[in-house]
């Protein structure tokens, strides 16, 4: 599935949606009107639509609480038992036993090694890839499932003969393969129904089958959507309608129409009991799990409430030969629910392609927790595109940093959040609990390679170097580079409770500068050097190299991770900001010191980088030998010292006028990517998400707020009515008792 080649202009995705209501595409024929059971309601004014009734369907989401990576159940010893094979545990999809013996399956077709050979944080890779592939497509597709129940049943189309469900080469000549209609009446003429429950995009080549079958059989195609439908698709849809009126001789024949529905969670009847501690509590090991997939936004106290950035990203594999084994997954619980393939079984399993996930940041935060169970924090990720790429790897890894990021910048003072990889220093290299987080990492890593970046700038082998060399002053043309990563001004837009970010960059800055900013003076680095030489050398290197280095770090793949987690601050930043003066969702893990739920997921240790950057720094990485004019040979000395500093986030905050000017449609666009992936005019994607305080999967219903009973106010102001009545009575009683005064005039 190419997300980038979903993409419409705004003007003619305007028309689509018009056209797509009203079937006004060709001077033809009227066509023939709908049947009483079609919602009147056009599927693109969702907004304004009749809300009906919510529906439930079994969801197998506490298996990411219950069963992390960590779980003695997971063992070679415990899977021992555990069956496998086609038909192993098909009876009892979402078991404990099924989801083992799928996992055993998928283990072998990905070639994993032996479990206790592992390292934690390739169990928690590959685990947690396989978790979320098997509960997503499971849950999509029950939630589909009961929604077709739920609008058949209030609709009433059993009584009125349709079929559910159904393979149409039962009902109809012509048709080969196993498709399936999700509602239909044997015979020509009536309704063929496409009932779509969630945001995951149409199948198009289905669509257009549909459409087809349907014309030929005197029907029309509907599509119902519970959720707001996708634009895109809409304009799809709008296409396949106009292409139809020329076969069916009728201006429309294919119908978009909405019927906003609840899909609430509840637990799948094939589970084991709830753990002590409750529905979705930890099952077993000691890592503390987030409460949903990679790249949301839910951790202590908040569950992932769904959205396009979990059906994306889940469906994103790490690699080629972990795709194959998902494939071989999907596979395999389309023949455990009855069906052939995949494609019959409507599985949610395309894999997201035409982007490119290395790019994914964090740019939008929207802080909407209110106290009550279904408030939490929405959010979405930019992701750039990437035309022909079939299939995008690595949204997983890369959606994981940013989320991980983002919750480390809150639980630990900004104070920490430097790094500095000097030789004479190596007790000082960054904070001992930043140390123990993938944020630390990145940016320590980010300090080494920035020194290395320099190093191959100023070889004098390049024909930049050459340039930079013929330029330095003095006879050892010593240089001192110590050099800092730090943020430049982002460019932000706030309103109300959200934030976008429009602009992240980083700076790199000359020590001088750097210590100038932090209110000290700088450090000599060239000993026994005139210092009207370093500061000139100095100047050199600024002018023709610095930028070269500050192009690399806000552009090159290898800063990536980078970008990432400096997205990440930046809107924990606001978020740290913003619970200085009201309740939010995660006012707690500020400055908690606790990232024990967001540890490191790749094997690693500061040590390694400083003894590799040291190993560098000795074996002449950063020391260049040249020939002097007489032929002797002169060893220069290179000082590449400095950080990293994230400290401080300056902001630039850019004014709803410009912001409705320069991004007219990045609002919407966020709102939207909540639904399904949506493009803007730069051609980046946008994936949404939210969470919420309710677990999906607790029965519980949400409380109500008392303040709409009329009782709260009775009950409230009585004690206050009773103390007010008791104040005159006793007043009065004192006043009788005290009588007129003696003397005074009867």
């Amino acid at each position: 599935m190419s997300l980038t080649s979903r993409r419409v202009s705004a003007a003619g995705l305007v028309l689509a949606l018009l056209l797509a209501v009203t079937g006004l595409a060709a001077p033809a024929a009227a066509a023939p009107a709908l049947p009483p059971e079609v919602p009147s309601t056009p599927g693109t004014h969702f907004a304004s639509a009749p809300q009906n009734p919510s529906y439930t369907y079994p969801s197998l989401r506490f298996w990411r609480t219950e069963m992390p990576w960590d779980s003695p159940d997971l063992s070679t010893a415990k899977l021992a038992p555990i069956k496998t094979g086609r038909t192993a545990y098909r009876g009892q999809v979402g078991s404990k036993n099924h989801l083992l013996s799928r996992w055993k399956m998928f283990a072998r077709k990905a070639g994993i090694p032996r479990w206790e050979t592992l390292t934690d944080e390739q169990k928690r890779a590959y685990w947690e890839e396989y978790l979320d592939d098997y509960v997503t497509v499971l849950d999509n597709k029950a939630r589909g499932k009961a929604f077709e129940e739920h609008f058949a049943k209030l609709v009433g189309l059993l009584r009125k003969g349709y079929l559910l469900d159904e393979m149409l080469r039962k009902h109809f000549g012509g048709v080969t393969g196993n498709k399936r209609g999700d509602a239909f009446r044997a015979g020509s003429g009536g309704v063929l129904f496409e009932l779509k429950s969630g945001s995951s995009p149409i199948d198009r080549t289905q669509a257009r089958y549909y459409a087809e079958f349907a014309a030929r059989n005197g029907k029309a195609l509907v599509y119902v959507f519970g959720s707001e439908p996708d634009p895109n698709d809409l304009a799809f849809l709008d296409k396949l309608n106009r292409e139809m009126a020329a076969i069916s001789g009728h201006t429309a024949n294919v119908y978009v129409r909405s019927w906003p529905s609840t899909a609430v969670p509840v637990r799948h009847p094939n589970a084991p009991p709830p753990p002590p501690g409750g529905s979705g509590a930890s099952g077993g090991g000691s890592t503390p799990t987030p409460s949903g997939p990679a790249g949301s936004l839910a951790a202590k106290g908040q569950y992932d409430a769904g959205g396009a950035s979990d059906d994306t990203i889940a469906g994103s594999p790490s690699s080629a030969g972990t795709a194959a084994a998902l494939a071989d997954l999907d596979q395999t619980l389309a023949e455990d629910l009855g069906y052939d393939t995949p494609a019959d079984a409507n599985l949610p399993v395309q894999r997201p392609g035409g982007v490119d996930f290395s790019t994914l940041e964090l740019r939008y935060v929207s802080d909407t927790y209110s106290g009550g169970y279904g408030s939490g924090l929405q959010y979405a990720y930019q992701v750039s595109g990437k035309p022909g790429e079939k299939v995008s790897y690595g949204g997983r890894a890369a959606a994981q940093l940013a989320t991980d990021s983002f919750f480390t910048w809150l639980a630990l003072p900004p104070s920490a959040f430097t790094v500095n990889l000097n030789p004479d220093e190596p007790d000082r290299i960054l904070d001992r609990r930043f140390a123990t987080t993938d944020a630390g990492r990145v940016l320590l890593e980010a300090d080494f390679r920035m020194k290395k970046t320099v190093a191959k700038l100023i070889n004098p082998n390049t024909s930049t170097g050459t340039r930079f060399w013929a330029g330095l002053r003095g006879e050892r043309k010593c240089l001192s580079m110590r050099q800092w990563i730090v943020p430049s001004t982002a460019v932000v837009h706030e309103e109300g409770d959200r934030l976008f970010i429009l602009k992240a960059p980083l700076d790199v800055k000359m020590e001088t500068q750097y210590l100038k900013s932090k209110g000290v003076g700088g450090t000599a680095g060239c000993a026994g050097q005139p210092s009207s030489d370093t500061r000139y050398n100095e100047d050199l290197f600024r002018r023709t190299i610095l930028p070269k280095v500050r192009a690399s770090i806000n552009g090159a793949s290898e800063y990536a991770d980078l970008r990432r987690v400096y997205a990440s601050r930046v809107a924990a930043e606001w978020y740290r900001e913003r619970s200085r003066t009201r309740a939010t969702a995660y006012r707690s893990i500020i400055d908690s010191g606790d990232v024990s739920a967001w540890p490191l997921r790749v094997r690693w240790s500061p040590q390694d980088v400083y003894h590799a950057y040291v190993k560098s720094y000795r074996d002449g990485e950063f020391r260049v030998k040249r020939t002097t004019r007489r032929g002797n040979y002169l060893v220069t000395n290179v000082y590449v010292y400095g950080g990293v500093d994230f400290t401080r986030v300056p902001r630039d905050l850019m004014s709803s006028g410009t912001f409705r000017r320069d991004h007219p449609h990045l609002a919407s666009a966020a709102d939207a990517a909540r639904v399904g992936p949506v493009a803007d005019t730069t051609g980046a994607t946008w994936l949404g998400g939210s969470s919420a305080q309710r677990p999906p999967w607790d029965p519980r219903p949400a409380p109500t707020s008392p303040l709409g009973n009329p009782w709260f106010y009775l009950a409230t102001a009585l004690p206050v009515l009773v103390w007010l009545v008791l104040g005159f009575l006793l007043l009065g009683r004192r006043r009788r008792r005290s009588g007129p005064p003696t003397g005074a005039p009867s």
